[in-house]
């Protein structure tokens, strides 16, 4: 009789997986705060413009991908929020996210985290997070933009 070429595998004499066998990752975190990145962003509505041009926040790019915390600031009360982010001056969005302001600066402001994996981003670009929040009737109402660009 001629064979197929697969066989099947008797579970009793199947070999135990060996160390080998295993997928390793291809780079391993030296502790766990390599792993997540946080940056403060800035509305832009106090973002400085002059003649020398923006000083628009810089968000810095890790060598290994990460998980980047984007710090956004909510001027009004707590509630459920929306973070789209987009690049600058385009109406594509790349991720969006329904977040709450639940963190607390120092000033006693409220924070919104925006989490995404850094190979969302591109270095050199300019992005911006649209910040909506649900008003009245249930519509999203805006609640600030934030502009920033990305370096390594």
């Amino acid at each position: 009789m001629l064979g197929t070429g697969h066989q099947r595998q008797n579970p009793d004499n199947a070999r135990a997986p060996r160390a080998s066998d295993q997928v390793q990752p291809a780079t391993k975190p030296q502790n766990a705060t390599e792993t997540m990145a946080s940056f403060r962003l800035v509305p832009d509505e106090s973002i400085v413009r002059g003649a020398g041009g923006s000083d628009l926040p810089v968000v810095h790019l890790p060598a290994n991908p990460t998980v980047l915390n984007l710090e956004l600031p909510v001027s009004s009360g707590p509630g459920k929020l929306r973070a789209t982010l987009k690049p600058f001056m385009k109406n594509t969005e790349i991720i969006t996210e329904s977040l709450s302001a639940s963190k607390q600066d120092d000033s006693g402001g409220l924070i919104a985290v925006f989490s995404l994996p850094s190979n969302f981003l591109q270095e050199g670009q300019d992005y911006t997070v649209e910040l909506e929040r649900r008003g009245t009737g249930g519509r999203m109402e805006q609640a600030g933009t934030f502009t920033f660009h990305v370096s390594k």
